[in-house]
Order: structure tokens, then C-alpha cells, then sequence
């Protein structure tokens, strides 16, 4: 390489890597899809959560989430600001972003 190249980018050379965590949140109160539609909007639009989900039959909620801009406390209020009452948190797993990134590429999501 001459002192006029530019070595090109590379994905692992990008933004340093942050852990996603996921958590499965019990949601009591919830009667309908409506209620489903309310809990999940208001996890999702709490900052650093990438994706939430809820299953009425299992009243649980699971949001995937960046720690260093919201934590289990955050979703729990989400879930009271909907109307609900959260029960205790059970953290599933932690994934690099970067590997969810590259994942979701690949896979056109």
C-alpha cells in the first residue's frame, strides 16, 4: 500500500459492538388484543428498545434492549404507562448488535 491508499471499511473495523438484552416481562391486566396493541406500543417507543412483543395467552412481554440507554426499571414503567401491572423480570439472553445487524441483513429484515 503507497502513503495515497485509502484502506476501504469493513464491518468489523465500524462502530464498536453493544450487547442487546432480552427480557420477558409478566404483564397482569391484560384482557384483549387492544390491550397487547397498548403494552407493545409503549415498549416500543421507549428509547433503546429494538423489539418488543406480546403474548396475551402467556400475559408475558419480551423487549430486546441497548442497557446503556434504558433498563428492566424503563420497561416496567412502560408497561405501568399503558395501564398494566409488570411482574418480575427474567432476562433471556445477549446478543452483539453487530451479529443481530449482520443477521438482519443478510436476511433482507
Amino acid at each position: 500500500m503507497t502513503a495515497t491508499e485509502i484502506p476501504a471499511a469493513s464491518p468489523t473495523t465500524a462502530a464498536p459492538v453493544s450487547p442487546i438484552q432480552t427480557v420477558r416481562l409478566g404483564i397482569d391486566g391484560m384482557h384483549c388484543a387492544s390491550c397487547v396493541a397498548r403494552v407493545e406500543h409503549e415498549l416500543e417507543r421507549t428509547p433503546g428498545v429494538v423489539d418488543a412483543t406480546v403474548n396475551l395467552m402467556s400475559q408475558e412481554a419480551t423487549a430486546s434492549y441497548l442497557p446503556k440507554t434504558t433498563d428492566v426499571a424503563g420497561l416496567e414503567d412502560a408497561a405501568r404507562r399503558a395501564g398494566y401491572t409488570p411482574k418480575r423480570p427474567r432476562l433471556t439472553k445477549t446478543r452483539s448488535s453487530a451479529r443481530t445487524a449482520i443477521a438482519s441483513a443478510s436476511t433482507g429484515r
